[in-house]
């Protein structure tokens, strides 16, 4: 990327990484100045700021000023901040010639944006892509706006939805702000791309997956109305705390485990696949994931962090681990995720040497065997 040479020269790369804040305000600051309010290139800027922060968090990273955490967390707040800005144009885009949606009293309905996966858990990497789901609350969703292009609430939402991915994942000439992922929607890709929040709570309630839960530990708003967003983060609550039959949540975890294994992980001679191979990233995060929902009825505190290590660390305080398999399992969690860091900057894969990690991999899965299969070590 060409116009990422300047960046190079500006004595500050490696030693400074922006946060969270000054993310947000840097790009609010960008799109004040930009001087057209088309798409194309409102697209564009977008882009730009991706590559010029994450050459600025790498940099960092490579001289050594920035811990892996605070490199996901950088990555993280970056994309929180693009997400927003294009919800933003987009929002104005449909607004012009349609108005805005209403309530049946005459109040704006609302929208609110959840990220799933490593964007939830805020544990992105260099080539993580963007699992999101949208969702609104309108109680008139077939009242119509009062532009001068009416049409009913629930399509300007489908609308919202269906622009910001276009905003953020078409290809330019200056490539894609992010790959958007949409599968972890209700009903998958069979769904709706935006859903009403009566619609989403039912689905969670009654007809999600064991897996869909899993997921939904790793959830979190990152951009919305703010009564929305808390009464979505309260569904979370509630349906995460549900009772649950353990033997029928092992085999569940445990068979959909294999089924990844079976399906997504790459098996070459020498070679060991570190996110799904035995042992690997994935078997660690289903760990968590399982003594989570199983236990976290009795101790809600479990769920109250979207992220692996904040997890485990509460299943250790609440004693449903020990303090020793709290620091294996984040010992190989740290290692597995710098190493796939490092991979993600030279745009190599996720096979490791079969010697590699020798220890890491018998300790996770040591701990599988006894933590959830529930076998002696």
């Amino acid at each position: 990327t060409p116009a990422l040479l300047d960046a190079l020269l500006d004595p500050r790369l490696a030693a400074e990484a922006p946060g969270k804040a000054a993310l947000h305000a840097d790009l609010v600051a960008r799109f004040a100045r930009l001087q057209s309010t088309d798409i194309e290139p409102q697209m564009e800027l977008l882009r730009r700021y991706r590559q010029e922060m994450t050459l600025r968090i790498a940099a960092a990273d490579l001289a050594g000023t920035l811990p892996l955490v605070q490199v996901s967390d950088r990555l993280t707040w970056l994309a929180e901040a693009i997400v927003e800005q294009a919800l933003r144009c987009a929002w104005a885009q449909l607004v012009e010639p349609h108005g805005e949606p209403l309530n049946a009293d005459g109040s704006k309905a609302v929208f609110a944006i959840l990220a799933y996966g490593k964007f939830g858990s805020i544990e992105l990497g260099y080539g993580s892509d963007l699992d999101l789901v949208f969702v609104y609350d309108c109680d008139a969703p077939d009242g119509l706006t009062l532009g001068t292009r009416p049409i009913t609430s629930a399509q300007f939402f489908a609308r919202l939805g269906q622009r910001v991915v276009h905003m953020l994942a078409t290809l330019t000439p200056a490539g894609r702000a992010y790959e958007i992922d949409l599968q972890l929607r209700p009903s998958g890709n069979s769904g709706l791309v935006v859903s009403g929040l009566p619609a989403f709570a039912q689905y969670q309630r009654e007809s999600a997956w064991t897996w869909e839960h899993q997921a939904l530990l790793r959830a979190r708003t990152v951009v919305g109305d703010p009564g929305l967003c808390a009464a979505i983060a309260e569904l979370r609550r509630e349906v995460l705390t549900r009772p649950r039959l353990v033997d029928k949540l092992r085999q569940e975890v445990v068979d959909m485990r294999a089924k990844m294994r079976a399906s997504l992980e790459k098996r070459v001679a020498g070679k060991w696949d570190l996110k799904q191979g035995g042992g690997g990233l994935i078997d660690s995060e289903f760990l968590t994931q399982f003594l989570c929902l199983r236990d976290a009825r009795a101790q809600p505190s479990l769920i109250d962090y979207t992220d692996n290590w904040r997890q485990l660390e509460a299943l250790a305080d609440s004693h449903r681990i020990t303090m020793a398999q709290k620091d294996a399992l984040l010992d190989a969690t740290r290692k597995y995720r710098g190493w796939l860091h490092r991979r993600a900057l030279q745009q190599a894969d996720g096979l490791a040497d079969q010697a590699d990690f020798a220890a890491e991999r018998a300790a996770v899965s040591a701990l599988w065997q006894q933590l959830v299969l529930g076998e002696s070590a």
